[in-house]
């Protein structure tokens, strides 16, 4: 809850000081990353969750703010990806127990555009890691199938559409971040497509 409240105020001064909170905004996510090592510490599910939906508060305005952070480099951006893709790559490739993938992944999408760009190769790492973590996934008969009651089985199968959902705003928000990764995506240069590579990895 504080965590919550706190990006929630973090938000509304970015929103009510447009460009010039921007001076600070690295700042307001070194604390924000610092929150999540000094209160997240026993990796629990459910304050793992709680943190990522604070965080999505913060990011979404931050997503629909991106043109004011012209000219600004926010190196903790980078930092933040990097707890987004720790979190994913600790999920279970063969059930789908909670929404953490799909919330990490919205957040990154959400930091679309802002300084520093990621790197050619950190931006593959990136995409092979979600995409093998939602290709892995059992599919929505299997998920049915394996219910316990028919609320149980649409829940999982809403929560497997907006992984699936959530994926492709990741891959949109990456090809708009830098849109020559196509060539690697799509093996233009007469290499393996990365689809291709990671379901056969």
């Amino acid at each position: 809850m504080v965590c919550n409240t706190i990006c929630f105020i973090y938000g509304k001064i970015i929103v009510k000081h447009k460009g010039a909170i921007f001076i600070h905004l690295d700042g307001i996510l070194a604390l924000v990353l610092q929150h999540y090592h000094n209160c997240i510490l026993e990796k629990d599910k459910n304050l793992q969750q709680d943190y990522l939906d604070a965080l999505t508060i913060l990011t979404n305005i931050l997503s629909s703010q991106q043109y004011l952070a012209c000219g600004f480099s926010f190196p903790q951006k980078l930092s933040l990806i990097s707890l987004m893709v720790e979190l994913i790559s600790e999920e279970p490739l063969d059930s789908i127990s909670s929404p953490i993938i799909q919330k990490a992944m919205n957040i990154i999408a959400d930091f679309r555009m802002l300084g520093p760009l990621l790197e050619v190769e950190q931006g593959i790492e990136l995409l092979r890691l979600c995409f093998r973590s939602v290709f892995c996934l059992p599919s929505e008969d299997v998920l049915q199938k394996d219910a316990s009651s028919p609320e149980e089985a649409q829940a999982n199968v809403d929560l497997f559409n907006m992984t699936t959902g959530s994926l492709q705003r990741l891959m949109e928000a990456i090809m708009t971040e830098m849109p020559t990764w196509i060539k690697d995506y799509l093996g233009v240069n007469g290499e393996k497509p990365l689809e291709v590579d990671i379901l056969v990895s």
